[in-house]
């Protein structure tokens, strides 16, 4: 009831203090990714590419919960390879879900074959949340 009451543990449903990494290579869609999600409390680390979302998790030394990342970036690289990398460099299964414009079944076989969960553009807020909500559940 009382506003300083966050301390709690996290409620099914909350996500006030899940600290997230984002990637998209569009500018645009990342600063509405990030916008949505500390709207709901969560702590965001968001890049355009991979290198920039190290150096700032390495700035802040944040260690991420979930990683969104687009599935098709800039330079051919893309989103399945971006959390396999944070998933080497962290040293553990870090829930994670792709986002993608690309409805073809060859992503949709890319990103089970990665065991990811997939996203398609333009992702609804509520389906974000749910998905959010269960690899937040898988993390512990």
């Amino acid at each position: 009831e009382a506003p300083g009451e966050s301390d709690r543990e996290r409620l099914p449903g909350d996500l006030a203090g899940l600290r997230i990494a984002v990637v998209d290579d569009d500018p645009l869609a990342l600063t509405a990714m990030t916008s949505l999600l500390q709207a709901w409390g969560c702590e965001v680390v968001g890049a355009t590419d991979l290198r920039s979302l190290n150096d700032d998790l390495s700035a802040r030394k944040s260690v991420p919960q979930v990683i969104l990342s687009d599935f098709r970036l800039a330079e051919l690289d893309n989103g399945i390879r971006v959390v396999q990398a944070l998933r080497a460099r962290f040293g553990e299964e870090v829930p994670a879900a792709l986002i993608t414009g690309d409805t073809g079944p060859e992503v949709l076989a890319l990103a089970h074959d990665a065991g990811l969960h997939l996203l398609h553009k333009p992702v609804r807020p509520a389906r974000l949340r749910a998905v959010l909500n269960r690899l937040a559940a898988g993390s512990g």
